[in-house]
């Protein structure tokens, strides 16, 4: 999606992912300050807090899964030109994007703010949806027939194996995505911890 890309004669959807692909990484953002903003002192509620912590945590390993799914049998870089069935990507064509839903309905539960579920919902899905559509647009333009394979055979967010694992992740793949996605995860859980004593202090 970096590379030049045409729109011309593309859909609506995908003209707007493709504008919009810049600023995908920003999508909770207004939540993350809403929650610092509207969280209080409150009395425990243990079920709530272990749901949000399971989800944010779910969320993180699901992105780390993802890049290293990323990276070819014996490679800890991401391999350009790889359309892989490795990982979570027999499962899911964008598991990256659902580990970020994951993060911040989970940071909502965390704050004890579940009401913002919906909105988070709603603006995750208003900008992750047409930007799917713009990578899928230039992936079917770069790969063609195999990627239009792939697109019939897994789920764009998730659901059973579309197709056999090809390989395995190694250990070295493992910590190289944990070292990849380190400004992601020590963020995420340092906010999450901070919330957590601000909320029951």
């Amino acid at each position: 999606m970096d590379q030049p890309f045409d729109t011309n004669g593309a859909s609506w959807l995908v003209k707007l992912g493709r504008r919009l692909f810049p600023y995908r990484g920003f999508v909770g953002l207004p939540f993350l300050i809403l929650c610092l903003l509207l969280a209080r002192p409150v009395p425990p509620n243990a079920a709530l807090l272990g749901l949000g912590w399971g989800l944010m945590l779910a969320g993180l390993a699901t992105r780390i899964w993802g890049v290293a799914g990323w990276y070819a049998p014996g490679a800890t870089q991401q391999t350009q030109g790889l359309i892989t069935n490795r990982g979570p990507y027999i499962y899911s064509r964008n598991p990256r994007y659902v580990g970020n839903l994951a993060m911040g309905l989970g940071l909502c539960a965390i704050a004890h703010l579940p009401y913002l579920w919906l909105p988070f919902f709603c603006l995750w899905g208003s900008i992750h949806i047409p930007v799917i559509h713009a990578e899928e647009a230039v992936l079917l333009r770069r790969y063609g027939n195999d990627f239009q394979d792939y697109l019939n055979s897994v789920a764009r967010f998730w659901g059973p194996a579309g197709r056999s694992a090809q390989g395995t992740i190694s250990g070295r793949q493992w910590l190289a995505a944990i070292g990849a996605e380190r400004q992601t995860w020590a963020g995420w859980i340092m906010l999450a911890s901070c919330l957590s004593w601000w909320r029951f202090h």
